[in-house]
């Protein structure tokens, strides 16, 4: 509930519908962070029938049967960045919320009448727009984090027969899983309407 007081007078405005919609519209959205299946394919060059998302899977929880130790990236780089994403949702719902209660100037009342960004979500166009930001903001600090794994985070060293097979090929350095880059270039996110 809005009050507004002038002398003489108190109007209650309740904004209570705008809230629930603005906060529906907020959690019914996910954000993904990983190799969305657009993207999977692996470059043609690798001649492999595994594509990245399955190698990336690989890769997280390892192969024993193939001698693959676990050298996890996305679930590390997850639980690094879970207190900034906390941060971030909290200021998301927060404008939600804000945005809600406020009364609409009469421009605000006129951009209702675009469809919002978010399927599902109620109130205004920029309502939408602060919010998504919020999420993009979380998906690309996510992505970093997970990326950082693949250069800094604590992997599984490489055998000396893979050094020894990744110099005959003419690549230089010890790092697991950024040979080429590919793997890592394709982490990504995606945001998406929660299935329910």
């Amino acid at each position: 509930m809005a009050t507004v007081q002038r002398p003489g007078v108190t109007v209650t405005i309740d904004r209570t519908d705008a809230l629930l919609r603005s906060i529906k519209a907020l959690v019914g959205q996910e954000v993904l962070v990983g190799i969305p299946a657009e993207s999977a394919d692996r470059d043609p060059q690798d001649g492999d029938a595994i594509n990245n998302a399955e190698l990336l899977y690989i890769h997280e929880f390892g192969a024993p049967a193939a001698n693959i130790p676990a050298r996890p990236t996305l679930i590390p780089g997850i639980q690094a960045y879970r207190e900034q994403a906390i941060k971030r949702l909290k200021a998301a719902a927060q404008i939600a919320m804000d945005k809600a209660v406020q009364r609409p100037s009469p421009s605000a009342r006129a951009v209702r009448r675009i469809p919002p960004l978010v399927k599902g979500a109620s109130g205004t166009d920029k309502l939408d727009r602060a919010v998504m930001a919020q999420l993009n903001a979380i998906g690309l600090e996510a992505v970093i984090s997970v990326k950082k794994q693949f250069t800094e985070g604590a992997l599984a060293p490489l055998k000396p027969a893979t050094i020894a097979a990744r110099k005959r090929a003419g690549f230089a350095g010890e790092r697991p899983l950024v040979r080429t880059g590919d793997l890592m270039r394709h982490i990504s996110f995606v945001i998406r309407a929660k299935k329910t």
